[in-house]
């Protein structure tokens, strides 16, 4: 698999997360390290699976800057939240999206097994030019250490 599949797959679970994780005045997870396995299945291919490291600062985790991701979402005309649900376990929401040549639907769950583990799902649905797709994401996330090492916070 090359970097840029690798970039799509993991890019779209950790934007996923930040959506869905938006709805928590503050996420139950701790700060640090985190390796996160994501399998996607698009179109009727075969799943591929990604497993990569994030860092979490805690002054990502103070400052709830997932509030910016829901907040740009919503301020999108062509897309709609519906059914945005959480509590101190997790979170679930359903999106819609239409534009000139799109269509889009889906569903997503988070659920914070405990502070050091978390699973995410969705599923979308989407019409593209005439082109329908479907995609299917999961994501398995463990937290390792306080310290991040070499890995860098996503922007």
């Amino acid at each position: 698999m090359n970097i840029g599949s690798r970039v799509s797959i993991t890019g779209g679970a950790f934007a996923a997360l930040a959506f869905i994780a938006s709805a928590h005045a503050q996420t139950p997870i701790k700060a640090g390290l985190w390796e996160e396995t994501s399998t996607v299945a698009r179109g009727g291919t075969a799943p591929r699976t990604v497993t990569i490291q994030n860092c979490l600062s805690q002054e990502e985790l103070d400052a709830n800057q997932f509030d910016r991701v829901l907040a740009r979402i919503k301020n999108n005309k062509s897309c709609q939240v519906q059914n945005l649900r959480h509590d101190a376990r997790g979170a679930s929401s359903e999106w819609t999206c239409k534009g000139t040549n799109l269509d889009l639907h889906g569903k997503g769950e988070l659920v914070f097994d405990d502070a050091t583990h978390f699973h995410m799902s969705s599923e979308e649905h989407s019409n593209i030019n005439g082109r329908t797709m479907d995609t299917n994401l999961s994501v398995q996330s463990h937290w390792i250490s306080a310290q991040c090492g070499d890995v860098k916070p996503l922007k």
